[in-house]
């Protein structure tokens, strides 16, 4: 079956990848017209590492991903007030 995904976030990609291996014909979309430059760190944990470890991509992820040693947070002055060791 001809599927067309809308959406070139997290969910779409991981999506047709899941269709496409069930035999299904993906098609992904997205309107933005180029690739994102920049990023911001997205944390998964639980079911998202079951699911890319399925994939097959949790070893690169684990490489290129980064490495949390404190959150912290800060009053407007910059003091810490609060924070946890991962």
């Amino acid at each position: 079956m001809k599927v067309l995904v809308v959406g070139g976030g997290i969910a779409g990609p991981t999506l047709a990848y899941w269709l496409k291996r069930s035999g299904h014909e993906p098609t992904l979309i997205e309107r933005s017209p180029a690739l994102r430059e920049g990023g911001y760190p997205v944390d998964f944990w639980g079911s998202g590492f079951e699911v890319a470890d399925r994939m097959g991509i949790l070893p690169r992820l684990m490489d290129e991903g980064y490495r949390v040693r404190e959150v912290r947070e800060v009053s407007a002055s910059g003091r810490r007030i609060a924070h946890m060791d991962p």
